[in-house]
């Protein structure tokens, strides 16, 4: 198996589809599978993902098989493999590369944001203060959950251990003598005569 048979194969056969103008994906379909899973065992084999599954088409009535790749990185991948030997597809192979392109760059920014609160954070300051240091499209709520995930998050201390309070001293140095609380006498009722 080759990029340039799936090439092949893919420009006939497949597709490229748009979601929502920001992510795309390719599937491939047909009626027997044993070619899509040959494709698909290749495929993962150079690490990118895709799946075989059974799907109904309503027109023809019958049932086809589909190998879909979703994942972004997975699909930009793809078509910088078989884009050069595309005919048919090659100008839509060209846009969603495109489009990947720019998803991935800005995904990698992402990371590189919630990578430097982390670092922020580890440094022994609090989640508010690494999301206000790193500027733009990271808050404290997915921080937090990012932070767990990775198994760093640590919870805040919300008074200091007795150890470490301070007490108020008096002029001469000692500690007050503690107080205790005086109780209130309710006030007895009043009979009226």
């Amino acid at each position: 198996m080759t990029f340039l048979y799936i090439a092949g194969f893919f420009d006939g056969e497949g597709c490229i589809w748009k979601y929502n103008n920001r992510r795309s994906y390719v599937t491939i379909a047909q009626q027997r599978p044993r070619v899509l899973w040959m494709i698909a065992a290749f495929l993962n084999s150079v690490d990118i993902k895709c799946s075989v599954y059974r799907a109904y088409d309503s027109r023809p009535r019958k049932y086809m098989y589909q190998l879909s790749i979703t994942h972004t990185a997975s699909v930009h991948m793809f078509l910088k493999h078989v884009r050069r030997w595309l005919v048919v597809k090659r100008k839509s192979a060209n846009s969603a590369l495109r489009q990947t392109t720019q998803w991935l760059a800005r995904q990698r920014q992402r990371e590189l944001r919630y990578d430097r609160a982390i670092l922020w954070y580890t440094n022994g300051h609090s989640v508010r203060s690494a999301v206000l240091t790193v500027s733009g499209g990271v808050n404290s709520t997915t921080l937090t959950k990012y932070l767990k995930h990775r198994g760093l998050f640590r919870r805040p201390i919300v008074g200091r251990p007795p150890s470490e309070q301070r007490h108020r001293t008096t002029p001469a140095g000692r500690r007050p003598a503690s107080r205790t609380p005086t109780r209130c006498q309710p006030a007895s009722p009043q009979r009226g005569s």
